[in-house]
């Protein structure tokens, strides 16, 4: 059996959205950035996360570098994570979005990309406040350490790991514990100090602000006890 006649039908595609990237974080030239702040994206609808790849949003750093990372589609936010959990200090970083890379769930790409720059917090100078006092030569034998900062201290990198106690290369056992209102990172000693002793303190660069920043390097000090 054919047709009569011929049979026709018409359609039309779906046209390119109003505009595509709604909001985005950190925004555009924003500084003091934590470095454990995620890059998020807000597009127009839902995203194709096949879509999603290094090729269609990626991130560079101020040397060029491409940054590795993980990224993850929910719904019509895009969110990319900085492999290890941290960006670098004091980095200026690029996000790109090109145009026409990423797709919409309707098969519609995204026709107007992005690309916007912000920059990571500074690294810490130290603790504000340490005790006993960097060089005091008559401490008692039965004291806590510590060291006080300016900001809050990631509580998992308050360690004895991070917080180490040394008489010459032997190394003092002892618990570490953080206070989270005064910010003080503490040191109990596990046996007595001896008497007309050096002692010298070590704070790890490991140790991270709520906002993943650190320390450039270790920070020591020593102190003696009295007789």
């Amino acid at each position: 059996t054919t047709l009569e006649s011929n049979y026709s039908w018409d359609f039309r595609t779906v046209a390119p959205y109003p505009w595509d990237i709604g909001s985005y974080t950190p925004t555009n030239t924003q500084t003091n950035v934590a470095l454990n702040q995620a890059i998020t994206v807000t597009f127009y609808t839902d995203i194709d996360s096949s879509t999603v790849t290094p090729t269609s949003f990626y991130v560079k750093d101020e040397t060029g570098n491409y940054v590795g990372g993980t990224r993850a589609v929910a719904g019509k936010v895009v969110t990319f994570t900085p492999a290890g959990g941290y960006l670098g200090q004091n980095t200026s970083y690029t996000v790109v979005i090109p145009n026409k890379k990423i797709k919409y769930t309707t098969g519609v790409y995204v026709v107007s990309g992005q690309t916007w720059w912000f920059k990571t917090m500074p690294p810490i100078d130290g603790p504000i406040e340490i005790y006993p006092p960097s060089g005091e030569k008559d401490v008692g034998i039965d004291i806590t350490i510590y060291a006080k900062f300016d900001q809050d201290l990631e509580p998992a990198t308050c360690t004895k790991e991070n917080f180490k106690l040394f008489k010459g290369d032997l190394q003092i056992g002892g618990s570490v514990s953080y206070d989270a209102v005064e910010k003080k990172i503490k040191f109990q000693p596990g046996i007595r100090l001896e008497s007309e002793t050096l002692y010298r303190v070590v704070l790890s660069k490991d140790i991270r602000t709520t906002a993943g920043v650190s320390m450039v390097s270790d920070y020591e000090w020593e102190f003696r006890t009295a007789k």
